[in-house]
């Protein structure tokens, strides 16, 4: 899988909805290109975004670049849309995003330190999960709910800074597997 296509002005009308999913395991994708009058999406640096650009659909493993900055007309993103990367090391995530999807960034191998703004209200489950080298998270929300499993098996995890928070809902085994967790620290 090193290179995906839906410029075809036939299958326009045909793809009613993209499913990231069926390119998990393309690690090598590092172009996309459509028709740039494609009614549902569009495509900036080599990156799937909805037409209206307020959904980021799916960024190539094959990009190889070690940070993202999420455009400002961002306001969701699909689920699992930076597992398993291996060259993320950092997220600059737009205020507009209040939701951290499930699997968003499960099983990444470079991220080591995780600041959430204050406009995040939600980590889903598995957002996290079997990240390897994260040893802190920083949440600087008000409003917070931790999902089930969402930090799961992050073994190098040693501390968890929750700022200013208000109101907090952290689920059942949120930590799970973060044996090294060592130091939180909620208001």
């Amino acid at each position: 899988c090193g290179f995906f296509f839906l410029a075809c002005s036939s299958q326009e009308k045909r793809i009613k909805e993209f499913d990231a999913k069926i390119f998990e395991n393309c690690n090598n994708i590092e172009t996309i290109t459509i028709s740039e009058n494609h009614e549902q999406y569009q495509v900036k640096d080599n990156i799937l975004y909805s037409r209206d650009g307020t959904t980021l659909l799916y960024y190539p493993k094959g990009l190889e670049k070690n940070y993202y900055l999420l455009p400002e007309s961002v306001e969701q993103t699909e689920e699992n849309i930076f597992s398993n990367n291996d060259d993320i090391q950092l997220i600059y995530l737009n205020d507009k995003i209040n939701t951290i999807e499930d699997n968003v960034f499960f099983g990444n191998k470079e991220i080591k330190t995780l600041y959430l703004p204050e406009t995040i209200r939600t980590i889903d489950e598995y957002s996290f999960a079997f990240n390897e080298m994260l040893e802190t998270v920083i949440i600087s929300s008000n409003e917070i709910t931790i999902k089930d499993n969402a930090f799961y098996g992050c073994n190098k995890l040693t501390n968890v800074f929750i700022l200013s928070t208000t109101s907090i809902e952290i689920e059942e085994n949120s930590f799970e597997g973060c044996s090294n967790l060592n130091q939180t620290n909620i208001p």
